[in-house]
């Protein structure tokens, strides 16, 4: 995957290091990440002479292309129970937040 190579040279970017091809494999390395030579070369090749806002935008354009993910769901729930039940999975769901109340005889010190 190039995602890691690009993700590589935008931190090195932001942290205001040169996103050189040394620099990014010892990044990723240095994270426990393998390295493939041939496909870094590429990404380092593609991204030469952008800016990370101008890969930012070009990359944006090809996730929305891509449709992001999820449809693994969908396509389980119109198995399971036909478009009703997927329609109403898909429904937002609103979460209560519950807050602490705070218990006022309580007095407690770590140290004391």
């Amino acid at each position: 995957m190039a995602d890691k190579y690009v993700c590589a040279i935008m931190m090195l970017t932001l942290a205001g290091k040169d996103p050189s091809e040394k620099a990014v494999k010892d990044l990723l390395t240095a994270g426990g990440v393998s390295v493939d030579d041939k496909e870094m070369k590429f990404v380092l090749t593609a991204a030469e002479g952008k800016s990370v806002e101008e890969l930012i935008k070009e990359g944006t354009g090809k996730l929305e292309v891509s449709g992001g993910g999820g449809g693994a769901a969908p396509a389980a729930a119109a198995a399971a129970g036909g478009a009703a039940d997927a329609g109403a999975a898909a429904a937002p769901k609103k979460e209560e937040v519950e807050e602490e109340e705070e218990e006022e005889g309580m007095d407690f010190d770590l140290f004391g």
